[in-house]
């Protein structure tokens, strides 16, 4: 059954229904009436997602308030880290979360097998820093009962492949500096720019 629609002259909505043989009202006031209709239920509903988006954020706050609370692994324990890409700083902090290493980012954890799922390099920073930090920490687990497996992401080899396109611009002029330093061969560093063989540093 159609509702038929009228608007009086208060601009308040009356809907009725129809009697037999009596269609809708078509006339361009009762038109305009339901384009105001439309526009009102448009803002209506535009509210509505803006709450519903305010209320998602503040769960998505909660869950992050959640995770930066420690639970460390037990004895025993197989722990799989993803992505670090060259943050040394959320690197500690992550495994610092599952009390892999102390706050200091030594190694403290007992009898616990650790998988990073590779991606330590590009996008951010300090992709050495974070390999050369992920290496001591394989020494180091080794004296503790435990161990830190390393596997190569698709970033690793982006760089193996010398696809350099998601290194950071300054990491690859830090690198060429360093390898300049150490009197590495086919280096070229320039303030804006510098170029390296695959797989750069053999720290």
């Amino acid at each position: 059954v159609k509702l038929d629609r009228t608007c009086r002259t208060d601009t308040f909505y009356e809907w009725k229904l129809p009697m037999p043989g009596i269609t809708a009202d078509t006339t361009p006031h009762s038109r305009s009436c339901l384009m105001g209709l439309r526009s009102f239920l448009l803002c209506f509903s535009v509210i509505l997602a803006v709450i519903a988006l305010c209320l998602g954020r503040t769960n998505d706050e909660g869950k992050l308030n959640r995770t930066s609370e420690r639970v460390c692994a037990p004895l025993g324990s197989l722990v799989a880290i993803a992505d670090l890409h060259g943050d040394i700083h959320k690197a500690k902090h992550a495994l610092q979360l599952v009390c892999l290493v102390d706050e200091n980012g030594s190694w403290v954890a007992e009898g616990v097998t650790a998988v990073q799922l590779g991606d330590l390099v590009d996008r951010g920073p300090n992709s050495l820093g974070v390999l050369q930090y992920l290496h001591s920490l394989q020494d180091q687990a080794q004296q503790h009962n435990s161990r830190l497996v390393l596997l190569a992401g698709n970033h690793e080899l982006f760089n193996l492949r010398g696809d350099y396109r998601y290194v950071a611009p300054e990491e690859i002029i830090q690198l060429g500096r360093h390898q300049q330093q150490q009197g590495v061969n086919g280096t070229a560093v320039t303030d804006s720019a510098a170029t390296t063989s695959p797989g750069g540093s053999s720290s």
